[in-house]
């Protein structure tokens, strides 16, 4: 079976509850972190339990994810977007999706829970770093439209 890299990658932010279009697309992403799960447990030992604690699954918490990236002219507008997003404390949709993975892809509910800019050097790029808390549950196996043939 053939592995799949990261290349190529999509990571979408937007607003609404419809697909994102190419505007929504954040560019020169450089790493997009883990993303998964917890299921939290419920302490159902009674009595009856014996010596033996019981347990049944609580609530699913679907944690946070970082983003990573760099600034130029492309996404530099997109990025202020962004902050701008995090004054409001406005719940956004994100995106990510990779081709031929695609039961890695998804989209979420969520809010930036923080973001920075890297330094500024006289040779390096900018960086920015951000990380997404999640609310609800994902859409697993998602595509854009662009993906879809449907483009924007």
């Amino acid at each position: 079976m053939a592995k799949v890299t990261g290349m190529n990658t999509e990571f979408y932010v937007w607003t609404g509850s419809g697909d994102p279009t190419s505007e929504d697309r954040i560019s020169n992403m450089t790493e997009i972190g883990e993303f998964g799960w917890e299921t939290t447990e419920v302490d159902a030992s009674d009595l009856d339990s014996g010596e033996a604690g019981e347990f049944l699954p609580g609530p699913t918490d679907f944690g946070s994810f970082t983003f990573t990236g760099y600034a130029n002219g492309a996404n530099i507008q997109r990025l202020q977007s962004l902050r701008a997003t995090k004054s409001a404390n406005r719940e956004l949709n994100f995106g990510v999706y990779t081709p031929g993975a695609e039961h890695a892809n998804f989209k979420v509910k969520g809010y930036i829970a923080s973001f920075q800019v890297g330094a500024r050097t006289r040779n390096d790029l900018i960086t920015f770093t951000g990380e997404v808390r999640v609310t609800g549950e994902p859409t697993w196996d998602w595509e854009p439209p662009s993906a879809q043939g449907g483009g924007d």
